[in-house]
């Protein structure tokens, strides 16, 4: 009698492992198949940050996700979809929640400049690769890059420029940054960096990213919000050549 009960002990233990095990995929199938996991699934409800423009958020709420939210392919799937957008620099998190909630966390790019590159206007992030401007408000705001002649050249440009908007404050809005002759393209005796504001010419010298430069480069922005600052008509300020006592300038 006892090992009678005790067999059917052990068939119960076995039994509904073996249950689970055998339905477990079909129950799973047919909850896929339930409307509310399986729908048009749409990103339209994910807010944004107010610098980039209605056509990126055009962009995103287009995005369709012909997938059950309980599919293994539909995170993959909606990972795929965001890289695919220009702005987005990387997708950081995905996160189903039970029912039918998506949690997302994006890494927008974020534009410190603005150049034209084959005839179309771009905006530069900070690790200098050019998205459109389309995506962006306000980007007539941001320090423009002139004579880019690589794409390399935006590296440089770009860490100019996010440098300017923090160190020059509204100053950084006029600047246009000249790479013509990045690395001594046109002449090694002539700065590598130029800054034009407006009618004034800055000779900034070689680009901060280089191997070697003259002076150490907070040193020039302390020296160039100083020149700023005095509100005068200079014609061109070279800042390879500025000592803390001295700034040689030519007025006009």
């Amino acid at each position: 009698m006892w090992m009678r009960e005790q067999g059917v002990r052990w068939g119960a233990w076995l039994f509904w492992p073996l249950f689970f095990l055998l339905t477990d995929g079909r129950i799973h199938r047919e909850v896929e198949k339930l409307p509310q996991f399986f729908t048009r699934f749409s990103l339209s409800t994910v807010s944004l940050p107010s610098f980039l423009s209605e056509r990126a958020k055009r962009e995103l709420d287009a995005i369709a996700i012909e997938k059950s939210f309980l599919d293994e392919e539909f995170v993959p799937l909606v990972v795929k979809r965001l890289r695919e957008l220009p702005w987005v620099e990387e997708v950081s998190r995905v996160e189903r929640n039970f029912p039918a909630k998506l949690v997302l966390q994006l890494k927008i790019r974020l534009p410190v400049a603005r150049v034209k590159l084959f005839g179309q206007e771009f905006v530069v992030d900070q690790e200098g690769i050019p998205v459109p401007c389309k995506y962006y408000r306000h980007v007539e705001k941001l320090p423009k890059l002139w004579g880019v002649q690589k794409l390399e050249d935006l590296r440089h440009g770009a860490y100019l420029a996010k440098k300017a908007s923090t160190r020059l404050g509204e100053h950084s809005q006029a600047l246009r940054i000249d790479l013509s002759n990045l690395f001594g393209r046109k002449s090694k005796k002539e700065a590598e960096i130029v800054f034009h504001f407006g009618e004034m010419t800055v000779e900034w010298g070689k680009s901060p990213l280089s191997d070697f430069t003259y002076l150490p480069e907070e040193k020039k922005w302390r020296a160039l919000r100083r020149i700023l600052s005095l509100n005068k008509a200079f014609r061109r300020v070279r800042l390879p050549f500025v000592v803390d006592h001295m700034i040689p300038v030519e007025e006009k």
